[in-house]
């Protein structure tokens, strides 16, 4: 028997031109660009850099107590040995900001040693404005307007909505109810 050739799926959908405008404001709106930089140091000859894209930025909170502190982990320079005395110092940016900035705040881990996952229940504090301009040059002040939270099997979501009358209430949504 002849078996049906599986069709691919392109990797990069083409936006139809009447759609572009549209397309191009989602994208100003919402996606980041972080470049990741590696350089030796020490006289070594070695360099690479990767460009992420995406609407929304991961985070390992695991261990921290806040966003800022999280933050600046993330964005601290490090230097790395390969073990071969190759000393390569590396680093995180921002090179483009979105509008809104979408954090996905990860609580969990898995070991593949030991094949343990967790979830931290730590609290993690947020504020409720950001200065970006710390981790991105020209990247202004963020504010707070909601978070959602990932519970087992389940999701909850908290809005603050900036509204005449506000009275700094958080509005809790869970979508078992």
């Amino acid at each position: 028997k002849a078996k049906a050739k599986a069709k691919a799926i392109p990797r990069v959908v083409e936006v139809p031109l009447e759609n572009r405008a549209l397309w191009e404001t989602i994208q100003e709106m919402f996606e980041f660009e972080v470049e990741w930089i590696a350089q030796a140091i020490d006289g070594g000859d070695f360099s690479d850099s990767h460009i992420y894209q995406g609407p929304c930025f991961t985070l390992v909170v695991r261990g921290f107590t806040c966003l800022e502190d999280t933050l600046d982990h993330y964005f601290s320079p490090r230097i790395i040995e390969d073990g071969s005395g190759l000393r390569v110092k590396t680093m995180r940016k921002f090179r483009r900001m979105p509008n809104v900035l979408q954090w996905c705040l990860k609580r969990g881990d898995y070991d593949c040693g030991t094949g343990l996952s967790g979830v931290t229940e730590t609290f993690l504090s947020f504020p409720r404005q950001i200065d970006m301009g710390k981790y991105s040059e020209g990247a202004g002040l963020y504010h707070l307007y909601a978070i959602m939270v990932e519970c087992d099997d389940h999701f909850l979501s908290y809005i603050r909505p900036e509204m005449e009358g506000d009275r700094g209430q958080w509005y809790r949504f869970d979508e078992r109810e």
